[in-house]
């Protein structure tokens, strides 16, 4: 069915994904749950995981345990070692930040063992920031 692929960015991110060699371990399509769609691709250090739950498509990073995910954006502020809570991206702009930062996110959780810990805590901080942003 053409209702069961995945946006334009989310098809254009598993390019870049499995040309990075990580390779989809999951895919599920859940036609009586509203058509709800998971994606997993697991590569040496991360996993990606793709979800469509209720019609809204949502991409997260792991680290080496493949357990814990967090938004591409929390990734970003702990790359960057910079907090930003302007909001929260455009699927489009989250597959992006996956796409351009996939090499320094599989080498920060490969080398970085306080990994989880830190970007739990930058999402944190974000959420903090986005909520004293608001009206």
């Amino acid at each position: 069915m053409e209702s069961e692929r995945p946006p334009l960015p989310v098809q254009q991110l598993q390019e870049t994904l499995a040309a990075a060699g990580l390779r989809l371990i999951e895919d599920g399509y859940f036609p009586r749950h509203f058509g709800n769609r998971l994606l997993v691709f697991k590569g040496e250090a991360i996993c990606v995981r793709v979800v469509k739950d209720r019609g809204q498509w949502a991409v997260e990073v792991s680290g080496p345990s493949c357990t814990d995910y967090y938004a591409p954006a929390d990734w970003r502020s702990y790359l960057d070692d910079q907090i930003s809570g302007a909001g929260l991206p455009t699927l489009e702009e989250d597959c992006a930040i996956v796409a351009d930062r996939l090499g320094d996110m599989q080498a920060s959780a490969d080398q970085n063992q306080d990994l989880a810990h830190q970007l739990r805590q930058v999402s944190i901080d974000r959420y903090r920031l986005r909520q004293r942003r608001q009206p």
